[in-house]
């Protein structure tokens, strides 16, 4: 909740050890090289556009729930359930769920979903950005 809460901050400790396998199970790039017709230059240009538009929309779904603006929320959620979807990302589902459940009108547990969704996606673009020597974006 550090990130929507500060007050609620927590100390997490990293580790230096970085998980570089194809086969991730935060993401799956098969579809998206296809797409590219195996041409890495332009897989490395998609995935510096999915990393900075990703972490525009983080900071947006920020600005959102401070403003208590629900529709915004769903709409960027919307936008980050289908861009993960793209590679295939689990923390996609994260975000349609909060989609789903706005959609509805239910807003129980949304403060810890987002929570939940900005560690997963900050964490699924860090490696992203460090397989792929992807500039790293987040640090403003």
């Amino acid at each position: 909740l550090a990130n929507f809460f500060p007050e609620t901050l927590i100390y997490e400790v990293k580790t230096d050890s970085v998980e570089l396998s194809i086969e991730n199970e935060a993401y799956d790039l098969t579809d998206l090289r296809k797409f590219c017709m195996g041409d890495e230059v332009i897989l490395q240009d998609i995935l510096e556009e999915l990393i900075l538009q990703t972490r525009l929309d983080l900071h947006g779904l920020q600005d959102s729930f401070k403003a208590r603006d629900y529709s915004g929320i769903l709409e960027v959620c919307h936008q980050l359930a289908s861009r993960l979807g793209q590679i295939k990302s689990p923390t996609g589902l994260v975000a349609r769920k909060i989609e789903t459940n706005l959609k509805m009108k239910n807003q129980n547990g949304l403060a810890e979903l987002l929570d939940k969704l900005d560690r997963e996606v900050n964490s699924l673009l860090d490696q992203l950005s460090i397989q792929f020597s992807v500039f790293n974006a987040s640090e403003d």
